[in-house]
């Protein structure tokens, strides 16, 4: 009996997840669903370059059986050092439990001169890939591959919701896109809408 409740309760525990930033926690959710029980290290009101270490972080990603970050070295002035004091094993890079969304898609801007000046410092490309929606689809199904892998009883529903998110993401592009018709071109604080702009045939003007 104890053998019989422990199988149970392996098959319907959530997997614990957690993600760099909430954008990538949304996606979890909307692909994991309740399969998935979602922790998120840079909330929206945080700059997700500059974040401190802290302690809640190394916990939440000690108990993690999946990381998600952004990659593209975005995280890298704080995520190595959490990865390293959080001592688990699954979600070091190169691990089934480490998950990069930029290594799912081709990013922009690839190879150019790192320079403040001109608004950025990425010199492996543009890591703002969560503020384009069908690069997040890709990233969607890329992600149900990998939760299958965690958890393959729900294999099927997690590939279900990945494709629900592309159909979604699809239903609304003409109607962002009407929206944007004619804009004169914007204006940007930082890079971090590039692909939105390049999506919807915008013109960036300046930082």
């Amino acid at each position: 009996l104890a053998a019989a409740f422990l199988v149970a309760v392996r098959a319907t525990a959530a997997v614990d997840v957690v993600t760099t930033p909430s954008s990538l926690g949304m996606l979890a959710r909307t692909v994991g669903g309740d399969a998935v029980k979602v922790a998120v290290l840079a909330t929206p009101d945080r700059d997700v370059h500059f974040l401190q270490a802290k302690p809640s972080m190394m916990l939440a990603v000690r108990r993690a059986r999946l990381l998600i970050s952004v990659g593209a070295e975005l995280e890298v002035g704080w995520l190595p050092a959490v990865i390293e004091s959080a001592g688990n094993p699954r979600v070091l890079p190169g691990q089934n439990g480490y998950f990069e969304a930029a290594a799912q898609v081709d990013l922009i801007e690839r190879g150019e001169t790192a320079d403040r000046s001109k608004g950025d410092v990425h010199p492996m490309g543009n890591p703002h890939l969560y503020l384009d929606p069908p690069r997040m689809a890709s990233v969607a199904r890329a992600l149900a591959a990998r939760l299958a892998t965690l958890d393959p009883a729900n294999a099927a529903r997690f590939a279900d919701n990945a494709e629900a998110f592309r159909r979604a993401v699809d239903a609304r592009l003409p109607l962002w896109s009407a929206k944007a018709a004619g804009a004169a071109g914007v204006v940007l604080y930082h890079k971090d809408v590039n692909y939105l702009a390049r999506l919807l045939g915008l013109t960036v003007h300046g930082y």
